[in-house]
């Protein structure tokens, strides 16, 4: 299925695609271990294609939990180790990936959802925490959906496409917590918001959050089409942080 949004919505996404791959400096939202350990490899994807992973150990060896966390449209797990980083700081380790099915055109989200669980499979983790950005929030929506393994669910600004959300007809099984930024272009208008609503899924919204800040480390260029924050980008992650981070420990 074509990815679906508003006209200005996916203008605003592919110029951010465009932008986001091109070399810049970043920063994370807090201090991070720059030698956190980490495992890379690759993974045939359900459909063919061949996916990347980082998993983020943690120093003890038996982590509090597992986070598998997926990147937004057109990015890659890069646009996501600083979260994997600082969580595997506080016991919970987290595999980072880059998709490898979606284009410009098609953001492939059923299959990007089929290579998150198979990727938990093949990794032997038990009961795991889906998590995802943007429309990696949709795929690890959909991941939650089918894995039967999974814990909970956390989305960082998750965006719908084509109502693959919306068009699901049961709940999650396991607890959720959407944590979102106001309604822009950016992030579709919050279009995950009828199926927050209709299933009565706890949900956050970060005032001073822009959908740029959901990725870490931040990239200042984003907010060229997103806008910007009266708040420092610092302490605006540093605020989903201590969300996400309160919210996986009790959890568990």
């Amino acid at each position: 299925m074509p990815y679906i949004l508003r006209n200005d919505a996916l203008v605003n996404l592919l110029l951010v695609a465009v932008l986001l791959v091109l070399p810049c400096t970043s920063f994370a939202a807090k201090q991070v271990s720059p030698g956190a350990e980490f495992d890379s490899g690759v993974l045939q994807s359900v459909h063919g294609c061949e996916l990347s992973y980082e998993f983020y150990h943690t120093a003890s060896a038996t982590p509090a939990a597992t986070v598998i966390l997926a990147h937004g449209f057109m990015r890659d797990l890069k646009s996501q180790r600083g979260w994997a980083q600082q969580w595997a700081d506080h016991n919970i380790a987290t595999v980072v990936v880059s998709f490898c099915n979606a284009s410009l055109l098609n953001g492939h989200h059923r299959r990007n959802a089929d290579d998150l669980v198979a990727l938990r499979k093949h990794l032997v983790i038990s009961n795991p925490i889906y998590t995802g950005f943007s429309a990696g929030g949709l795929a690890a929506y959909l991941a939650a959906m089918r894995d039967g393994e999974t814990i909970g669910y956390l989305g960082f600004d998750s965006v719908d496409s084509g109502d693959i959300a919306l068009d699901t007809q049961t709940p999650l099984s396991v607890p959720a917590l959407f944590l979102m930024a106001p309604p822009s272009s950016c992030n579709a208008k919050n279009n995950f918001f009828p199926v927050i609503e209709r299933y009565s899924y706890p949900l956050e919204i970060l005032d001073q959050a822009t959908h740029c800040h959901f990725e870490s480390p931040y990239d200042k260029r984003c907010a060229w089409i997103c806008g910007k924050s009266e708040t420092a980008a610092e302490l605006v992650q540093e605020d989903i942080f201590d969300k996400s981070i309160e919210w996986i420990l009790a959890l568990i």
